[in-house]
Order: structure tokens, then sequence, then C-alpha cells
């Protein structure tokens, strides 16, 4: 499932990028973003009541209510029936959205901190912008957040 969001939706999209969701963020015109979500079969969400206007019946678009990130992602996920599932949970760059490869230590050995190095046997690397991911202390807040949002019965 792919995603295009709103401008006002960008903590949204970071939320469905660590879910492992193909999601990008546009700042255009209704009939950009409606062509765009149909060439590249992405569902239209916004918050945006304007661009709700124009384009719904045109497509898949979903209209947010809520104002925070994770009620926004749980009132999507309610929506389309989805469920949070642990194999894609970080499989995504967080800044442009390609699908992490997985990389040896030694391919980022000059490329982390040295602690990081020492302590950590997986990490990931964008083929794009060639960022290097490792499951950190914040890759624990994240995982407790979403379990807190959704609750266990929302994990598949």
């Amino acid at each position: 499932m792919k995603f295009l969001l709103d401008q006002a939706l960008g903590g949204l999209c970071k939320w469905l990028r660590i879910l492992g969701y193909d999601a990008i963020s546009l700042r255009e015109d209704p009939e950009t973003i409606l062509k765009k979500a149909q060439e590249e079969g992405r569902i239209i969400v916004t918050r945006t009541r304007g661009l709700f206007e124009k384009i719904k019946g045109k497509g898949q678009v979903y209209f947010i209510r809520e104002n925070k990130p994770l009620f926004q992602l749980k009132e999507l996920f309610g929506n389309l029936d989805l469920k949070v599932r642990e194999e894609t949970l970080f499989s995504r760059c967080l800044l442009c959205n390609q699908e992490l490869r997985e990389v040896s230590p030694d391919e980022v050995k000059d490329r982390v901190p040295d602690f990081i190095f020492r302590t950590h046997t997986h990490f990931s690397e964008c083929p794009k912008c060639h960022r290097v991911f490792w499951g950190g202390t914040h890759y624990e807040r994240m995982i407790k957040t979403l379990r807190e949002v959704f609750g266990e019965d929302n994990w598949g």
C-alpha cells in the first residue's frame, strides 16, 4: 500500500515510513496531487478540507480529522483496517522513503560512532541518501509508543 500525503501531514508521513509504508508528501495543486496518486497507485491522505473537496470521488482519498500524528496514524489504520507488521518496521528511509538495505558492520565502520560500531551488529543503509540506521534507544521508544497507541490487537 502506497500513500501520498499533503504537506499538513508531515508527521504522519514519517510514522508511515517507520511502519514500512511507501509514503510521500507533496505540496502541489489538487490536479497534480491527483495525477501523481493515480500514476503511482497511491492513496491520498489529506487534512486540508479544500483539497479533499476538490478530489473526493476521483480516487481513494481519506480526510484525517485528528491533529496529532500518532492519532492520525491510528485513525488512518482504523479506516483502512491495517495492522502493524513487525517485519516491515524501520524498513524505509525516514528522509527519502527508499527501502533500506542491510549492510555489514564493516561497511559502515567509518560512518557510525565508535560506541555504536562496538555495540551493534545490525545496520541498514539507504541506497539513495546513504544514511545509516541501527536499532538504538530511539527504536525501542518508537516500538513502545506504537504498542501504547495501537495495543496488542493491532499487531499482525
